[in-house]
């Protein structure tokens, strides 16, 4: 295979040798190269294109792990057809040389160079001693996904995903020749079947949270959205509205639940067993084991945390809001609806301004037909934020971590719960998918209800 010249990075000057070393081929020298001796590296991946990568960074350092100003190149990669991408290497002497390539996601980065491991698969191998055109092969593997390089002697072992000592870098044809097949092809299973009032979910692969690079949120620490972790959800159902005053007065009747007890704030839904005035309404003011229990005598059970982003953000489509991209965010779910009172003169109450109308405070009947993800799903974005599964831990924390992808991750607790998506009383600026909040389990909120779901784990 002819050798494809890198793009370079623009306003980086291309010499003919650096040191000891020539720069990436496409630039200098006499056309016929057979009696030099140089490397012809190929590189395989089986990274999902565009939607994980679409950026190769190459570079050459020294031993000690040192580069130079003209020792890298930039490609573009999102094209499937250009793989694998090979380049050359001109070699002017027997000293050791590292290659390290870097495949990653342009958007998810703050610059053209990543500055972490988080959505990044990285390696870093030893050029063996070229004589004459000497061919190797690198091989970026998913399992290698945000593995980062420490240097300048470890690298993320393609193979297994282990980080360990860097090794020579392998002739053609020692990976096995599926290793770039597609990886997400594992992963990808049909939801078949779900039960009237709840939308079918596909398993699959997709990022939880956000890369640091890019995240905007400053919430605690323990509640920032990254590291971002790629994680595996199997095919689930779940509710496609909010749980009612309706169904829980259904329970009631049906002996299957007690009564929650009585709340004094005036944006409380439930009124009473007599009262079908708000049955339409989101079921609020309940604890975390309330919302388990209801959810369980059903059959049913609450959403994981994971689960609810990846039903959140439309599956693979990760998108920002559950409705897409438009940040038109008044008009898409109730939020800002807050009370002007004196007890809370920081009540965020824009949207209800907008547009001229007074609308209510107070979560709404229904929702909004707006809120919605391309399967139905409506409010995940606002209206009650939602009690989910797991116990809170920082995505930096033990229950987040493990083989990659995370497979349908659970995070246990009694104390301290996670809770998902915005509410009638929040602030814009914590309206997303990727947004996270936590309570009490014992706590009881008109900001906060819940949502069933079915099936692992």
């Amino acid at each position: 295979m002819a050798a494809r010249p890198l793009h370079q990075l623009k306003h980086v000057a291309v010499g003919c040798s650096i040191a000891a070393l020539s720069t990436l081929s496409g630039g200098c020298g006499p056309k016929d190269e057979s009696a030099r001796a140089q490397w012809l590296v190929s590189v395989r991946t089986d990274v999902p294109l565009v939607r994980w990568g679409d950026r190769l960074l190459i570079e050459v350092l020294d031993e000690d792990g040192n580069g130079c100003d003209d020792c890298f190149r930039l490609a573009a990669a999102s094209d499937a057809g250009r793989w694998p991408i090979s380049f050359g290497i001109k070699a002017v002497d027997d000293r050791t040389w590292l290659l390290r390539a870097r495949l990653f996601r342009a958007a998810d980065q703050a610059g053209n160079v990543p500055q972490g491991p988080e959505g990044v698969v990285d390696l870093l191998t030893r050029l063996p001693r070229a004589e004459g055109l000497t061919r190797v092969e690198l091989l970026l593997s998913m399992k290698c996904y945000g593995v980062g390089v420490v240097l300048p002697f470890q690298s993320c072992d393609p193979t297994n995903g282990v980080l360990s000592t860097v090794s020579e870098a392998l002739p053609p044809g020692a990976y096995p020749p599926d290793a770039d097949a597609p990886w997400l092809a594992q992963y990808e299973e049909p939801c078949t079947e779900a039960p009237p009032g709840m939308a079918c979910i596909a398993g699959g692969v997709f990022r939880l949270g956000t890369p640091e690079a890019v995240s905007l949120a400053l919430p605690p620490a323990d509640l920032r959205p990254n590291p971002e972790r790629l994680t595996h959800v199997s095919p689930f159902a779940i509710d496609v509205e909010e749980f009612t005053v309706g169904d829980l007065r259904s329970l009631i009747a049906k002996g299957l639940v007690a009564a929650p007890p009585s709340n004094e704030d005036a944006f409380c839904a439930f009124l009473g067993t007599d009262s079908a005035d708000n049955d339409e309404f989101p079921l609020n003011c309940v604890d975390h084991s309330f919302a388990e229990a209801a959810c369980e005598v059903l059959g049913k059970r609450l959403p994981t945390e994971a689960e609810w982003e990846y039903a959140a953000g439309n599956l693979d489509k990760e998108t920002v809001y559950p409705w897409g991209m438009d940040n038109d965010i008044c008009g898409h779910a109730v939020v800002e609806r807050g009370a002007i009172s004196a007890s809370d003169p920081l009540a965020f109450t824009t949207c209800r301004y907008l547009p001229a109308e007074h609308l209510p405070p107070g979560p709404v009947e229904h929702g909004s037909a707006r809120d919605s993800t391309d399967l139905g799903v409506h409010n995940l974005g606002g209206n009650v934020a939602e009690w989910v599964l797991d116990a809170s831990q920082a995505y930096s924390g033990p229950c987040w971590g493990g083989p990659i992808p995370l497979n349908n991750p659970v995070c246990g607790g009694t104390a301290t719960f996670s809770v998902r998506g915005a509410s009638w009383s929040s602030s814009r600026d914590v309206v997303g998918v990727t947004v996270r909040d936590r309570f009490r389990g014992t706590a009881t909120s008109a900001s906060i209800g819940f949502r069933c779901a079915l099936g692992r784990p």
